[in-house]
């Protein structure tokens, strides 16, 4: 699955920073849902690990609050650089 979505990304690049109609980022879902394998693909992809949703979080935000720690840890990096 990983590398289908993958090939949709290089496909596609504007995907990885797409917003929902609620002002979320594939990043923010995926954060907070736990999936690392398809964060890290998003990360490859170049998506803006600084944006946030309209309530102010930003993707590792979410995976904190979640406890999803590998994937926090993974986010705040990349924002410090």
């Amino acid at each position: 699955m990983l590398a289908q979505i993958d090939e949709q990304m290089r496909k596609d690049p504007s995907f990885v920073n797409e917003e929902d109609q609620d002002g979320w980022t594939t990043l923010h879902h995926e954060a907070l849902a736990g999936n690392l394998g398809i964060v890290q693909l998003l990360l490859k992809h170049g998506c803006n690990v600084q944006r946030r949703t309209p309530g102010g979080q930003r993707a590792s935000d979410l995976a904190q609050l979640i406890g999803w720690t590998e994937i926090e840890t993974l986010l705040k990096t990349r924002e410090n650089n």
